[in-house]
């Protein structure tokens, strides 16, 4: 797979190409950029590719608020997410970090911010019936920093987390 850096400028959506099945495409076009993918319906980890770099994540704690990132042969954590309300604060492990926020209340427009509040990676869902989806745009500043696949992978799976949350609470408030 191609880096996405060389691919950014590009019009990149992640997309699910079959209904139920937890496996979900970075796609620039018709070119596959990255992969996200669960073993198992069951599983707290999730694994992804993108580039030449593999990762793993894993939401941790009975709320699942914290999710740790490592990047598979690496010793160690790569960067820890921390989720509270409608932000999240992800740490890197050279102790840089990130905000998570939501960049417009009544949309599903999600993004990754630089400590100006600059977004630097930015999501905005597509509403698709029994898929998931959305749109990514990165910011030019954004291509030269190392944890971009990261902050591309990560996005993408709080989005998912997100929709599974939704579904749950849709479900229990309906009987």
């Amino acid at each position: 797979m191609r880096a996405i850096r060389e691919a950014a400028p590009s019009n990149l959506f992640w997309q699910q190409p079959r209904a139920f099945k937890a496996e979900y495409e970075l796609r620039a076009g018709d070119e596959l950029l990255a992969k996200l993918w669960s073993p198992s319906s069951f599983s707290a980890t999730m694994g992804a590719e993108i580039g030449a770099s593999q990762f793993s994540l894993m939401a941790e704690g009975f709320f699942r608020k914290r999710i740790a990132v490592r990047e598979v042969g690496a010793v160690g954590v790569a960067a820890y997410f921390q989720k509270g309300g409608f932000e999240g604060e992800l740490a890197l492990a050279d102790g840089r970090g990130y905000r998570w926020k939501m960049m417009r209340f009544w949309s599903s427009r999600w993004a990754f911010v630089d400590d100006s509040d600059r977004p630097l990676v930015s999501f905005q869902a597509r509403s698709q019936l029994f898929r998931a989806g959305c749109d990514v745009e990165i910011d030019p500043g954004a291509l030269t920093l190392a944890e971009l696949p990261i902050l591309v992978i990560l996005g993408w799976y709080l989005l998912l987390q997100l929709r599974e949350d939704s579904a749950a609470v849709a479900a229990a408030a309906s009987g």
